[in-house]
């Protein structure tokens, strides 16, 4: 179902196998792995010297983290949230690869990583992809929070010290534009509640069975807009988010079109911060 909805949306295509292709992106990108369940790491046989600290590092403080807040307890999927559920990405990937980056630091810490830097690694993340991959949206969605994620983390630790980590495990983030923007996570800035009336669409659209409501939050449009235009003009774009909501509807449960597998009708509604964000964003995802 989220494969078909994603191919409404344009994130992949219509006849591609939805599982198939997570697990090989996941094959392709991923070098190691904590199981909390096992309390157990593991690395790929495959990982060469020069990437071994950063590998063997990264999944130590995963490690760390789950004696202290419980891992598995933070990987039961947050149903219908999915926004809320990559915003607890960003902070766990983020807080482990930042927890490398203060260890390889050595003295000079966290404070030594020059904004720069950090600004650089997400941006690499958005204009690459589509060099790296036949699935660019979904790269960068599973890439933003080993990016961005690591940066909200290192400048909130510089600002805020390592207490104010910590406390994000007993208040998690609410929303991934918390976790794109220091500012807004320090604010607690919510997303506005956004809905829409399911039973009205279906109305509108007799026959059709609403199958799935959601959130895509600032990072999944981010990752959308980034297709069609370099990092700082979508994240410029995306910016200003307040909040979205959508519901995907099916005709009478046939899941097969006339030409291939058939996909939902998406409708969604975004919230905006301010008309020249919403227009800004209209501009650029029009485009998309």
């Amino acid at each position: 179902l989220m494969g078909r909805i994603q191919a409404s949306m344009g994130v992949m295509p219509r006849d591609a196998d939805p599982e198939q292709v997570i697990l090989d992106l996941l094959e392709d990108g991923v070098a190691g792995f904590y199981d909390p369940k096992e309390k157990t790491l593991f690395i790929g046989d495959f990982v060469d010297k020069g990437t071994l600290s950063m590998v063997v590092g990264h999944e130590i403080a995963h490690g760390l983290q789950d004696m202290h807040f419980d891992l598995n307890k933070h990987q039961e999927p947050l149903r219908h949230r999915s926004d809320e559920e990559s915003a607890r990405r960003f902070l766990i990937e983020g807080e482990a690869q930042a927890t490398y980056l203060a260890w390889i630091s050595r003295g000079g810490g966290l404070s030594s990583i020059d904004d720069a830097v950090l600004d650089a690694m997400g941006n690499q993340v958005l204009d690459l992809a589509a060099l790296t991959s036949t699935y660019p949206i979904l790269v960068r969605s599973l890439q933003l929070p080993y990016a961005d994620g690591t940066a909200t983390v290192t400048r909130l630790v510089r600002d805020k010290g390592w207490e104010a980590v910590d406390a994000l495990y007993a208040d998690l983030p609410q929303s991934s534009e918390q976790m794109l923007h220091l500012d807004k996570l320090l604010d607690r800035e919510p997303p506005v509640p956004t809905k829409l009336d399911a039973a009205g669409l279906q109305a509108m659209q007799p026959g059709t069975t609403v199958v799935w409501h959601d959130t895509l939050g600032e990072a999944e449009l981010l990752s959308m807009l980034a297709e069609v235009q370099r990092s700082t003009v979508a994240r410029r774009a995306a910016a200003g988010w307040g909040g979205d909501f959508y519901v995907a509807l099916e005709w009478g449960g046939n899941r097969q079109g006339t030409n291939g597998p058939g996909v939902p009708l998406v409708v969604g509604v975004t919230v905006w911060d301010s008309e020249d964000d919403a227009k800004e964003f209209e501009e650029v995802f029009g485009e998309y």
